[in-house]
């Protein structure tokens, strides 16, 4: 055996010398390339770019990851097609310098959000007076509120008119997406009680609606109250050990894109009965929120349309 393996060496250096400098390397043989991951079922993708939680915005650019950018439409909607699950999806900001991105998606319509405004800024201003209800001047502890409402802005604002005379006027109402719109003003009177601020009743609303267009100076638009029911909105609310309750309000619904601010104040009660107005086309939101010393809890809105109801144990989000 000894004398074999001084062959094989013999062998080896022989043909080592014979290849003078040359050095041979041994190269196992190349693997086989993994193969690609299967890809993952398609969708359409028929999403919808917002500003707020639901004025739509033209004019956005949007991306999802592996297909080229598209731009919203007038109604703010975008289409991607077969686009692999879950997707990455960037809505790049009105101010052009920052993009929001949402990873992970599996919807094929959702709404996603940029800030700001999108394209020109159109105003119009309103005057006219409030009359009837309680009559003006308005009696002690009454007021009305004014609630102008263009579609398709972002947010609203409200006001009350002269408690004396009822006259109110808005300047600068602002909306965009059309130069052509539709204002809806609301009033609402109520009385509320001198040292809670609590609705006690009320006692007349009012409605118009009216086409606005950009610069318009929209004068003698008149409200009438007119008599109006008033419910108890009651319930019970439950919240975790170590969390009072800080606050309610209550809001109206009357579409997608304007809801009525009611009432706002303090009450740490857990049985509650608030007094609401039963408004036409309305969806009453009550929002109780709970905090403890070390962080907050927000109890879920209860929405009905229904005005004498029990609510349900509330559901608390930490």
């Amino acid at each position: 055996m000894r004398a074999m393996a001084a062959v094989v060496c013999l062998l080896i250096l022989g043909l080592c010398a014979a290849c003078g400098d040359e050095v041979f390397h041994v190269v196992a043989a190349p693997a086989e390339p993994p193969e690609p991951p299967p890809a993952g079922p398609t969708i359409t993708v028929n999403g919808t770019v917002i500003a707020g939680e639901t004025v739509p915005r033209p004019g956005i650019a949007v991306m999802i990851l592996g297909h080229a950018p598209v731009v919203s439409d007038a109604s703010g909607q975008f289409v991607f097609e077969d686009v692999e699950v879950p997707y990455t999806a960037v809505v790049v900001r009105d101010d052009a310098d920052r993009a929001n991105i949402y990873v992970g998606l599996t919807r094929a319509d959702p709404f996603l959000q940029t800030s700001g405004n999108s394209g020109p800024i159109y105003q119009a201003t309103v005057d006219g007076t409030v009359s009837g209800g309680a009559g003006f001047p308005e009696p002690i502890n009454h007021r009305t509120t004014l609630y102008p409402h263009i579609a398709q802005r972002a947010q609203g604002v409200i006001g009350p008119p002269n408690p004396a005379t009822g006259a109110y006027s808005f300047f600068s109402l602002n909306w965009s997406v059309s130069p052509q719109s539709e204002l809806t003003m609301r009033a609402l009177q109520g009385e509320f009680d001198p040292v809670t601020q609590f609705p006690v009743n009320y006692t007349g609303y009012a409605v118009l609606t009216t086409p606005v267009a950009g610069d318009d100076m929209l004068v003698g638009q008149n409200l009438v109250l007119q008599p109006i029911a008033t419910a108890a909105l009651t319930g019970t609310v439950t919240t975790p050990a170590g969390f009072p309750l800080l606050s309610v309000s209550l809001r109206a619904d009357m579409s997608d894109d304007e809801d009525l601010q009611l009432f706002a104040g303090l009450d740490a009660s857990t049985p509650f009965s608030i007094n609401a107005p039963e408004i036409p086309g309305g969806t009453m939101r009550l929002t109780r929120p709970a905090r403890s010393a070390s962080s907050a809890s927000i109890i879920r809105p209860v929405r009905q349309r229904s005005m004498a109801l029990a609510l349900p144990t509330a559901r608390v989000s930490r």
